[in-house]
């Protein structure tokens, strides 16, 4: 009976000095690279290019924040926000056409591109030991875009706003050095050219990717301080929502290389 309830105190021990749950937060910021955005609206629309065009040639600030939940070191569920938020005033350097709207060559104008990250993931680890894990998962990203255009001249404007869910796969490892230090690799996506699983109903063809090398130190038990480079990225080509001028057809592409600083707290 004493053997029983000695085991029964060390059980106990054991499970709090490794509890369950670990709390994770982190928050890295930087910069945004735009190395591609091209937008389409209407299947006579003009073919824009934000990069050039809108002069989106320049580093614009990026931050980005998750939290995590680790349960019993095995299962990871993490929600991630990121903002990606472009606008620029120019000079249109040919004429301009968005559904029903014309933008003349010559007008000042502004271009906006609003694209805000939600998502939603769970990983689980295939291999878990002290210095090295591997994780595969699954998640949902919330689709939330506004791409916009102002005439400065005309007064006149465009706007397209879209919403809608989209799947992604996930996979991510890390290894820590025995002097603290660490490498790590995340890395998202999904391609889907058939309604429901392209995160619509329409007959679109939509892809999004998002992948990042991290390089850090494990500072101290509660802490990891890194710096990161990011490729990110994503677009539809078909059909979309129905305009008022009768228009559905969209192409949207955009890819972003950031660059950032981060911390990652880590609470029991």
């Amino acid at each position: 009976m004493y053997s029983r309830l000695l085991l029964i105190s060390l059980f106990s021990l054991s499970l709090q000095a490794q509890p369950w749950y670990r709390l994770t937060m982190d928050v890295e910021g930087g910069f945004n690279a735009i190395l591609g955005n091209q937008y389409q609206s209407g299947s006579t629309g003009t073919r824009f290019n934000f990069a050039s065009e809108a002069k989106q040639n320049f580093l614009f600030p990026n931050w980005r924040a998750s939290l995590g939940l680790n349960i019993y070191q095995r299962h990871d569920i993490e929600l991630t926000y990121q903002p990606i938020f472009l606008d620029t005033l120019t000079i249109a350097d040919r004429d301009l056409k968005f559904d029903d709207v014309t933008i003349s060559k010559g007008s000042s104008f502004q271009a906006r591109y609003f694209f805000p990250l939600y998502r939603l993931s769970y990983f689980y680890r295939l291999i878990n030991l002290p210095n090295f894990f591997w994780s595969v998962g699954a998640g949902l990203q919330m689709r939330s875009a506004s791409i916009s255009f102002f005439d400065e001249t005309t007064r006149k404007s465009f706007v397209q706003t879209n919403i809608g869910p989209v799947p992604l796969l996930l996979t991510r490892l890390r290894y820590e050095f025995d002097n603290h230090l660490f490498m790590s690799l995340d890395a998202a996506g999904w391609w889907s050219p058939i309604p429901i699983a392209n995160g619509s109903d329409k007959m679109t063809t939509g892809w999004i990717y998002d992948t990042s090398v991290r390089g850090g130190i494990h500072a101290v038990d509660w802490l990891d301080v890194y710096i990161s480079t990011r490729l990110i990225g994503g677009g539809a080509d078909g059909d979309g929502s129905k305009r008022t001028s009768g228009e559905s057809y969209t192409y949207n592409t955009l890819n972003v290389l950031n660059f950032t600083t981060g911390l990652v707290f880590y609470v029991r």
